[in-house]
């Protein structure tokens, strides 16, 4: 299959980078064969020119370079403690996390083998190791960081939530009900009273609508203030 050629017009498939590149090529080319015979520093000069278009014009066409991402310390450690300490295999996992990020966890105030101790503790299920070591990671240029931690993902149902419950208060209510047994006393004796002044005014002459007047509001008050005291709601308390 041939390449696809940028000066044929609206050609599918045709790619303007790629066709400057062979371009550039050529332009290089063809100045080398039309100087053959010319002066070999004037022939340099330009020759050092064409390959830097052509070396641009490369480099244009090289994707972006993938980032590599950080490599995490709770994550070797938790391949570490999987080996027989001792073994092949664990002093090479070893060597590998040393090599990673022992310089870089110096620079930090971090003991490395004082992290690698607490990483082997926790083996058996003494602990959990994300949340004994440090969320430390090292960029790809050596550089540790500390991280925050990870967010965790559930593995439990949630808890149900308990309702309060509300309890009746006895107390309150037997208090409330002594109040308003109180004051239906004081209201009656007060009515009593009324009366007996009712019945001195009367033998005074004093008109009864002047009386009434008097003490009709205070009559019709005292029955309606007691009767807003409530006897029979029940009072609670929230547990």
């Amino acid at each position: 299959m041939g390449l696809r050629n940028l000066n044929v017009p609206n050609l599918c498939g045709a790619s303007a980078e790629f066709n400057t590149l062979l371009n550039s090529c050529q332009d290089v080319k063809g100045k080398l064969l039309s100087q053959i015979e010319a002066d070999a520093s004037a022939l340099a000069s330009d020759l050092a020119s064409g390959l830097q278009t052509c070396t641009s014009s490369l480099e244009g066409l090289a994707l972006p370079q993938l980032a590599v991402p950080a490599t995490s310390l709770q994550a070797e450690l938790t391949n570490l403690i999987t080996k027989t300490v001792g073994s092949p295999e664990y002093a090479s996992a070893l060597a590998i996390i040393e090599s990673k990020f022992k310089d870089g966890l110096a620079k930090v105030g971090a003991d490395l083998d004082s992290l690698v101790s607490t990483a082997l503790g926790t083996v058996g299920g003494t602990g959990d190791i994300c949340g004994a070591i440090p969320n430390y990671k090292v960029t790809p240029d050596g550089e540790v960081l500390e991280e925050a931690k990870e967010t965790l993902q559930a593995a439990t149902d949630t808890v149900t939530e308990i309702v309060s419950e509300l309890a009746d208060n006895e107390e309150l209510k037997t208090n409330m009900t002594a109040l308003a047994t109180d004051l239906a006393k004081k209201a009656e004796i007060a009515a009593t009273v009324l009366k007996e002044e009712a019945e001195r005014f009367a033998e005074l002459g004093i008109p009864q609508e002047t009386y009434d007047a008097a003490t009709g509001a205070i009559v019709e008050t005292i029955p309606a203030v007691v009767s807003t005291i409530p006897t029979t709601t029940v009072y609670t308390d929230v547990i």
